[in-house]
């Protein structure tokens, strides 16, 4: 009775979004994974060959994997992390660092991106909300071409008399 067909070995989590992309997320390296038996040996890393006394026969992969269904694309769902750059730090020195300004933690997208505390905008949010900026624009644009575009209305012609005329030179007749 080896740990791989153990209920209590945890082989990770697969995600699975909005677009139906999937991302599976190891509890740790092939071949191993995180017992979860609540014993002496719980939250620790145990080979496939491992066996012990709290062994419960799994039924499938689902007693081994957490299976996470989310309504949103991998860029819209995050988690906090403590900040690549400045190892959790923030700020020292009187400066604060340029990714998590001074926080500490950024933000860790579903898929591996990692982002600033600056803008807090993942590259697909940015590019979303440029495609709208064009989109206001041309529609913009195209109302005011279809404004000069409309025919004025005619001017009537004025009655060529001596009052309003004037010479070369700009002066009255």
């Amino acid at each position: 009775m080896h740990c791989k067909d153990c209920q209590h070995w945890f082989r990770g989590t697969s995600r699975q979004y909005k677009n139906n992309a999937r991302i599976f997320l190891p509890s740790a390296e092939e071949g191993k994974a995180v017992c979860r038996s609540g014993g002496a040996i719980d939250g620790q890393v145990v080979p496939s060959t491992f066996g012990c006394v709290d062994f419960n026969p799994c039924e499938g992969e689902f007693d081994q994997i957490d299976f996470l269904k989310y309504d949103q694309e991998p860029w819209q769902v995050w988690e906090m992390i403590p900040c690549p750059d400045c190892r959790g730090e923030g700020s020292s020195n009187d400066s604060a660092c340029h990714r998590c300004a001074g926080t500490a933690n950024v933000r860790k997208y579903a898929d591996g991106f990692i982002g600033d505390e600056r803008t807090r905008e993942h590259p697909v949010e940015k590019e979303i909300r440029l495609e709208k900026q064009r989109q206001d624009l041309m529609a913009r644009m195209r109302a005011e071409l279809e404004e000069l575009e409309k025919t004025p209305a005619p001017v009537e012609p004025e009655l060529a008399s001596e009052k309003g005329r004037l010479d070369r030179g700009g002066l009255p007749l």
